[in-house]
């Protein structure tokens, strides 16, 4: 469903290899869940990797 490798995620879950943001979205998106963002400042502001706009570094 992901299209990332088992030993891929077997070292994401030992910590032996750091993972990006968008094997975190494949992954939540195949588990049926939303990556969610809450502001240090307002912890009643709260964005979804859904409905937020970001551009890649």
């Amino acid at each position: 469903m992901t299209y990332i490798g088992r030993s891929t995620l077997s070292d994401y879950e030992r910590e032996k290899t750091d993972i990006n943001f968008e094997n975190i979205e494949k992954i939540a998106e195949a588990c049926n869940y939303d990556v969610l963002f809450v502001s240090k400042k307002d912890s009643n502001h709260i964005l979804s990797s859904k409905n937020i706009d970001r551009k890649e570094i």
